[in-house]
C-alpha cells in the first residue's frame, strides 16, 4: 500500500528500523476535543472522520485509530491533582505507544491545564531515540468561536485568558512540542514567535494588511512558505492535511466551509469533493420544521422566521436559470430554497394551529456592509410576541445576517435577552447548516431561558455535543 511504502521511507530517513513495523504502523492518530466550546465541529470531525476510515476499508488500507477526549489538560504520569480522566497524557500515548501511529493529529481549543511535566511527558513520546523515529504532533488548534470571530480576531485579537497561543500566555510550550517530532502548530488568523515560524502551518496566501504587518512583509496579499504541506504529506502516507491554494476562512456557512478548510486531513485530493460533499449532506440533514416544533413543551409558541440578505444580489440569484458553483452563488440558492420551506410550512401548518403565532422578518439590505441598527429587528419582533400575544416560547429559525460577508452572525443579543427574559419565555434556535451555525453567545443565551439550539437530526449521534454554560449577555450599554 502507498501509505505503507512512504511511511517506511520517512522511518528510515529519522532512524527506524524493521519493515515490517512500518507496514503496520498507521499512519497518525486521530485526538479530537470534544469540550463544550469545541461545538459543531465536533459533529463534523465525527462525520469526516468516519468517512475517512470507511474509504480505507473499501481501499484495504488500515483505519487511522480515533480517541475522543474533551479538553487539554496535561500532567505527569499518576499526578494527584489530575484524575487520570482527564489527564490527556494518557489517550496521547495510547495512540502513539499502544496502536503504534507515526503521528498524533489532535483537533483541541488546547483549553485546560498543563504543567510542565505533563508537557514534558508528551514531548518524549513524540521525539525520537534508539530504533524509535520522531513522531510529528499536528496541532489543528481550532474552536467554534475562534472559527467564527476569524476576521474580527485578527484585526482585534482576543485577551490573552481566551487564547491559549497568545505571546501573554505559553506558546513556546506548544511550539516545542511540534518541533520535538519536526510537527506543526494549524491555526487560523495568527502569528506565532518571529523564531517559531518554521512549525507554524501559514496558508498558500494571507491577504490581511494587520496579519502581514506581524510579519514585516509590506505587500499585499503575500504568498506564503507553505512546504510544510508537502513534507508531512510524504511524511504520513500522503494524507492531505491543508488545500494547496488556501487561504485562512473569513465565513461559516455550509458548504464554502467545508470547501475552502480542512478540519480532518483528506485521504488525497481526488477524493476532497467526493468527501465534502458526503459530510455536507450529513451535517445539513435535519428535521422539518414541524418536527422542531412538535418538540417544544408550550401552549402559545411564537414562530419568528429570521433572514437578511442584500436584495440585489437575491434578484440576480431568482433570475439565474441556475446556481453558479462559487460560495456567494451557492448560498442565495440555498437560501432561497429554505425560504421556501418555511412558506410551504406557513401554507400547511399555520391555519391547524390557531395557538402558535407566526412572524417573519425580512432584513432586504441595499448592500453587504454591516448593519448593527437591523441587527435588533428580530429582538423587537420577540418583545411584541411576548409583550402584546403573550406566547410562552419562541422558536426562531434564521441565517443571523444583517450585513457584511455571508455567513457572517450578527444579532442583537442584549436586546434579545431584555424581550424575554423578565417574562421566562425560553429561547429555541435554529439555523440550517447551509446557511451557518449558531454563535457560543446565542447558544448560551437561549440555554439561559431555559430554551436550547436544534443541531442536525434528534437521532444523528454525530450531534450529541457538550453544550457550553448558559449564560445571559451584558446588559445594552446606555449612552
Amino acid at each position: 500500500m502507498r501509505f505503507s511504502r512512504l511511511a517506511c521511507t520517512w522511518a528510515a530517513v529519522f532512524g527506524a528500523t524493521g519493515v515490517g513495523w512500518c507496514q503496520e504502523a498507521p499512519p497518525i492518530g486521530l485526538l479530537l476535543d470534544t469540550s463544550p466550546e469545541m461545538g459543531f465541529l465536533v459533529a463534523q470531525a465525527r462525520k469526516e472522520i468516519r468517512w475517512n476510515n470507511n474509504t480505507r476499508v473499501s481501499r484495504g488500507q488500515q483505519t487511522l485509530p480515533v480517541i475522543e477526549f474533551a479538553g487539554a489538560s496535561l500532567e505527569r504520569e499518576g499526578s494527584l491533582s489530575l484524575p487520570a480522566r482527564r489527564n490527556a497524557l494518557y489517550p496521547i500515548r495510547e495512540l502513539l505507544e499502544d496502536r503504534g501511529a507515526l503521528g498524533l493529529y489532535w483537533i483541541t481549543a488546547l483549553r485546560g491545564l498543563q504543567s510542565g511535566e505533563g508537557l514534558f511527558a508528551v514531548e518524549s513520546l513524540l521525539s525520537g531515540g534508539g530504533e524509535r523515529p520522531s513522531r510529528p504532533l499536528l496541532l489543528r488548534h481550532i474552536w467554534q468561536e475562534q472559527a467564527q470571530m476569524a476576521v474580527e480576531w485578527a484585526r482585534h485579537p482576543p485577551e490573552p485568558d481566551q487564547d491559549p497561543l497568545a505571546l501573554a500566555s505559553r506558546p513556546f510550550d506548544w511550539y516545542r512540542l511540534a518541533k520535538a517530532g519536526r510537527g506543526v502548530v494549524i491555526r487560523s488568523w495568527q502569528v506565532p514567535p518571529p523564531e517559531e515560524l518554521t512549525y507554524f502551518g501559514f496558508p498558500h496566501r494571507i491577504t490581511v494588511p494587520q496579519l502581514l504587518r506581524k510579519l514585516n512583509i509590506q505587500e499585499s496579499p503575500a504568498t506564503m512558505d507553505d512546504r510544510w504541506k508537502q513534507e508531512l504529506s510524504m511524511r504520513l502516507g500522503g494524507l492531505v492535511f491543508a488545500l494547496t491554494d488556501d487561504v485562512w476562512p473569513t465565513a461559516i456557512t455550509g458548504r464554502r466551509w467545508l470547501a475552502e478548510s480542512v478540519l480532518v486531513p483528506h485521504l488525497d485530493r481526488e477524493s476532497i469533493e467526493t468527501r465534502n460533499e458526503a459530510v455536507f449532506e450529513g451535517l445539513r440533514a435535519r428535521e422539518s420544521i414541524e418536527e422542531d416544533l412538535s418538540r417544544i413543551p408550550a401552549q402559545r409558541l411564537g414562530v419568528l422566521f429570521g433572514f437578511g440578505y442584500v436584495g440585489i444580489d437575491l434578484e440576480r440569484a431568482r433570475n439565474l436559470p441556475k446556481p453558479g458553483r462559487n460560495p456567494h452563488s451557492l448560498y442565495l440558492a440555498d437560501l432561497i430554497a429554505i425560504v421556501r420551506e418555511t412558506r410551504e410550512h406557513l401554507q400547511e401548518h399555520a391555519p391547524a394551529h390557531p395557538e402558535r403565532v407566526y412572524a417573519t422578518e425580512y432584513l432586504d439590505l441595499p448592500k453587504a456592509v454591516p448593519a448593527p441598527d437591523l441587527a435588533g429587528n428580530y429582538a423587537r419582533r420577540m418583545a411584541r410576541m411576548v409583550r402584546e400575544e403573550k406566547v410562552d416560547a419562541i422558536y426562531f429559525f434564521t441565517n443571523g445576517y444583517s450585513g457584511g460577508e455571508y455567513g457572517r452572525f450578527e444579532v442583537d443579543l442584549p436586546l434579545i435577552a431584555a424581550a424575554i427574559r423578565e417574562a421566562n419565555v425560553p429561547l429555541y434556535v435554529r439555523v440550517p447548516f447551509e446557511l451557518g451555525v449558531v454563535p457560543m453567545a446565542l447558544q448560551r443565551l437561549a440555554l439561559a431561558s431555559g430554551g436550547g439550539v436544534f443541531w442536525g437530526k434528534a437521532d444523528d449521534p454525530d450531534w450529541k455535543i457538550a453544550a457550553p454554560t448558559p449564560a445571559w449577555p451584558p446588559p445594552p450599554v446606555v449612552p
